[in-house]
């Protein structure tokens, strides 16, 4: 169970990727270091990538004057 295969990266909400991701840390809980490290770059690299593609394409879709605009970038 440890390097279960992932259906390719597909549109989901934000926060269906996050749980998709703490559940590939759940199944590799328990596994050699060497098995979590390559679930994590089979599995979670391409989750992370496609969450962090969203959020660049949401940013541009704010004004530059928005709150939120303003408070993502003084992270």
């Amino acid at each position: 169970m440890c390097m279960q295969e992932c259906p390719p990266t597909s549109p989901r909400k934000p926060w269906q990727r996050i749980g998709e991701l703490y559940a590939i840390e759940a199944e590799v809980r328990g596994c050699t270091a060497e098995q979590r490290l390559a679930a994590r770059k089979a599995r979670a690299a391409p989750l992370m990538q496609s969450l962090y593609d969203w959020i660049q394409t949401q940013m541009k879709t704010l004004s530059r004057h928005s709150i939120r605009q303003k408070r993502s970038h003084t992270c």
